[in-house]
């Protein structure tokens, strides 16, 4: 009997053992870091693989700059992450300038904890710079392989009429059933093998793919978020009307891009861009990121579309939004050559504003090396701008916009000067 229980003791005993050495946790450290300045860096420990897309390595630490991202991935499931930042909770440097979409993250203190189950982890800094000293990864190397539920691209933007859409491919590694979804059909639709396809509304669609556990494989999930950018039609403009909205506009033989409003709550920034495309005359490109220009000849006033004043200050080439300092000079002088580029100046600081191609966005310099920009406003299509009621008869009938409508049209109809209702 003794020896019977002996061994079932042993048998717990090597179980626990067992458990024990499936689970382990590798520590990063700022120290483990190359000497690195305002670039992309990464390394490999234990088999825990960290790559940061632009960052530096300081005394003390190492950043994620804002805006940039901090991805974390093993060949075995990573089901804890642990960062120890230099600044507390959502302060500058601090955890909580990190989101992701994958698993849970909290933090509290100058700690950010993130639980799950993945082989690669992405967190970006969205809202200010993050400072690491020290990243704890717990990883299983003896549990079930992971699903391996992958999308070829992750996240799209897509301009409506004028960016295309390649589909992305789907690939996995378990042998489980996977389920698609989408949560918004109007946006984007996914079929039951995984193919995505856009349903011609404006707004934002996550797909998902998940997949159950079974004995050789954990459970998997994997997202494909899709946003679609309502467009309109903008002329170039060849004049400054007070009160008028507009986009900066950068044309060359290889680029067309519009100026984008700076992130919403943001007091200070670099104007970024976003996708355009010439069409005759015209560009075609999101709209809502118009800036109002007020004032007059000698001194404009720039107001964004968030109503975010925009304005100069000491030695910076970025733009200042929203409260103005005292004494400060808000205004710009605007002028519109003869073939529509625009020179904007600011009155106080002397700075031209340009489309930076080292930088892909528009700031104010004291020299006039980059692309200056055009300036374009919203068309607006005109509906019947005249019914004349002596006009010999004519049995074409139109809509509201002046559009040729059929006779099983529905709606508001226009024919020989008259408006009707057609049921």
């Amino acid at each position: 009997m003794k020896q019977i229980t002996t061994f079932f003791l042993f048998l717990f005993a090597l179980c626990i053992c067992t458990t024990a050495v499936a689970v382990k946790t590798v520590t990063i450290s700022y120290a483990d870091f190359a000497a690195v300045s305002d670039k992309p860096y990464s390394l490999t420990k234990d088999g825990v693989t960290i790559e940061v897309t632009k960052g530096t390595k300081n005394s003390d630490n190492h950043s994620v700059f804002k805006g940039q991202t901090l991805t974390l991935s093993s060949s075995y499931a990573i089901t804890k992450i642990e960062f120890t930042c230099t600044a507390n909770n959502t302060s500058k440097w601090g955890p909580g300038c990190f989101s992701t979409e994958t698993g849970s993250y909290t933090f509290g203190g100058k700690i950010g904890t993130w639980t799950g189950s993945a082989g690669s982890v992405t967190f970006t800094a969205s809202t200010n710079q993050v400072r690491i000293t020290q990243t704890v990864v717990t990883i299983d190397d003896g549990g079930p392989d992971l699903a391996g539920l992958a999308w070829s691209q992750n996240s799209y933007e897509i301009v409506q009429n004028v960016d295309e859409f390649e589909a992305p491919t789907f690939s996995k590694t378990t042998d489980a059933t996977v389920t698609f979804s989408s949560d918004n059909t109007s946006v984007a639709k996914v079929s039951t093998s995984g193919v995505i396809t856009l349903a011609g509304g404006v707004g934002t669609a996550v797909i998902t793919a998940s997949s159950p556990a079974n004995t050789s494989y954990a459970a998997g999930e994997a997202t494909c978020t899709i946003t679609i950018l309502k467009s309109a039609t903008y002329s170039l403009a060849t004049n400054i009307v007070s009160g008028k909205k507009y986009i900066l506009v950068v044309e060359t033989s290889d680029l067309c891009l519009a100026s984008r409003s700076i992130e919403s709550g943001k007091t200070y920034g670099y104007l970024p861009v976003i996708s355009a495309k010439k069409v005759g005359d015209d560009i075609v490109t999101a709209t809502g990121n118009e800036i109002v220009i007020t004032g007059e000849a000698g001194d404009y006033t720039l107001t964004d579309a968030e109503g975010r004043v925009m304005w100069m200050t000491g030695t910076y080439t970025s733009f200042q939004l929203g409260n103005v300092a005292d004494g400060a000079n808000v205004g710009w002088t605007i002028s519109i050559a003869a073939d529509g580029v625009a020179t904007i100046t600011n009155n106080d600081k002397g700075k031209t504003v340009q489309y930076s191609t080292e930088h892909g966005s528009f700031g104010s310099y004291a020299t006039t090396s980059d692309v200056l920009p055009y300036l374009y406003t919203e068309k607006k299509t005109d509906a019947i701008k005249e019914i004349n009621s002596n006009a010999p008869a004519d049995s074409r009938r139109f809509n509201v916009l002046g559009q040729p409508v059929g006779n099983d049209y529905k709606g508001i109809v226009i024919s020989n000067g008259r408006m009707t209702i057609s049921k």
